[in-house]
């Protein structure tokens, strides 16, 4: 569903004999000009009980990293957290998310290994600590740090797919099937857990299953570029030509990567 602004939204008054728009002509249209936000300051609400000093520095630095993702207050938060100073869990599982997302996964396993080291039962750690080993070619590991992450917490969709998405990797193909299901039913939206379930499906040459996988994902997000791909792929499999070609077609207008379908078009 496109995105909406309030001022998009016809708004009516009603009178007993009269409906009208309010006043207003093309700029009610028009797009709005787009900026990026500008961080001016940070504060510690709750003054009383706010941490001070260099712990204080280390929240503030911390709510930078994780709003705005910026590159020097990720490496200002790092020299904060040094081993050498005291242990703080959050601020250190924001450096860790950061991290990972910046596909540092050296640095990664070190702040997580840091965590557990002192809180050993912490399952978000423990599964991120997972990502990061399979970011540095630890797959063993990481999937064994990931099953002990949903003994604790079965219930997290994200630790039941990475593991899905960790075995499929290593072709252990009936326990990512049933894993990356889990994920799904845990969270019916979850795009990618859909994305990759069709992929274990199409390995075993459940076409069927792996076309309705797919569909449910653009059913979910028309973006999604993969997906199109995938789909387009195993209906012609199927000798549904035209379909594979509607679909291709579609994704060409609103898919995020269009020159990806629009190679395979020609």
């Amino acid at each position: 569903m496109p995105r909406q602004r309030t001022q998009d939204v016809v708004h009516v008054v009603m009178t007993d004999h009269l409906i009208r728009r309010q006043p207003g002509g093309p700029e009610l249209v028009a797009s709005l000009a787009e900026s990026d936000p500008t961080l001016t300051g940070v504060e510690l609400l709750d003054t009383p009980h706010a941490p001070t000093g260099t712990q204080a520095e280390i929240y503030r630095t911390a709510a930078v990293v994780q709003a705005s993702g910026a590159t020097n207050a990720l490496e200002r938060l790092q020299k904060l957290l040094a081993p050498d100073r005291p242990l703080e869990v959050v601020p250190l599982l924001i450096l860790a998310e950061r991290q990972l997302t910046t596909r540092r996964f050296a640095e990664a396993e070190r702040t997580l290994t840091r965590i557990l080291d002192a809180h050993p039962a912490r399952p978000l750690a423990q599964e991120w600590l997972g990502i990061a080993q399979m970011g540095v070619g630890k797959s063993k590991e990481a999937i064994a740090r990931i099953r002990q992450a949903l003994q604790r917490n079965p219930e997290r969709a994200e630790a039941q797919f990475n593991l899905g998405l960790l075995l499929s990797g290593e072709k252990q193909w009936d326990e990512a099937l049933a894993h990356l299901t889990k994920a799904t039913t845990l969270r019916a939206n979850f795009v990618p857990a859909w994305f990759h379930l069709g992929r274990v499906h199409a390995e075993h040459e459940r076409l069927d299953e792996a076309v309705r996988c797919y569909q449910r994902a653009l059913a979910i997000d028309p973006t999604h570029t993969r997906a199109y791909v995938e789909l387009g792929k195993i209906l012609r499999q199927q000798g549904q030509q035209a379909e594979a070609l509607r679909y291709w077609r579609h994704g060409e207008k609103v898919a995020t990567q269009p020159a990806v379908i629009a190679k395979l078009l020609k």
